[in-house]
């Protein structure tokens, strides 16, 4: 039985949208479409014409300690991936292209999104989520210009509450952002 779990696994890991950990590979499809009942969450990168993914590196940080993204090291988020993608796959005359982490069955908590960039241009940080459970989509969307070697990062909560999905931007003090304030004037 034992060997039979392993090569199944194999199998799984080999045929697995989710093997990207290198943003310099072939664009694959978002991996959110995958993810069917579980919770998940997409943080992308995108320049304002989406013909290109932008010259930036993510890493994302889950509630427990877990990485996903450039550099990731130590514990990796299961069901996770990284890389450039084609958010309308199914359409190849229509620009989109984005850097993306994507997490199937996403973990409720406190994440943070470490936003490295690498020339000046301008770029979209986008982090989206859905779960069954509470129906409807939610994004945060913040418009930057990069500047060369400088690092960003934010910390967001994503849970579901009482049915309704709940995305919001947590502040230097570890409050949480209402829905109705900005949590930084966009640059463009």
């Amino acid at each position: 039985m034992r060997p039979f779990v392993t090569v199944l696994i194999l199998m799984m890991a080999v045929s697995s949208p989710l093997k990207s950990q290198n943003p310099q590979s072939k664009s694959l499809e978002p991996l959110l479409g995958y993810c069917f009942d579980l919770p998940s969450l997409s943080v992308t990168v995108h320049t304002p014409t989406r013909d290109s993914s932008p010259a930036i590196m993510l890493l994302l940080t889950d509630p427990l300690g877990r990485t996903a993204g450039e550099s990731s090291s130590g514990r990796r988020i299961p069901d996770s991936s990284y890389g450039a993608i084609n958010q309308i796959p199914n359409r190849p005359n229509v620009h989109s292209r984005a850097l993306a982490v994507e997490v199937c069955n996403a973990k409720e908590g406190i994440y943070e999104i470490r936003v490295d960039e690498k020339s000046s241009e301008r770029y979209a940080l986008e982090i989206s989520a859905e779960s069954p459970a509470a129906g409807n989509g939610v994004s945060l969307l913040l418009h930057h210009i990069a500047r060369k070697d400088r690092t960003r990062t934010y910390h967001f909560v994503f849970r579901v509450e009482n049915h309704i999905l709940v995305l919001r931007w947590i502040d230097s003090h570890g409050h949480e952002i209402p829905d109705s304030q900005l949590m930084e004037k966009g640059d463009w």
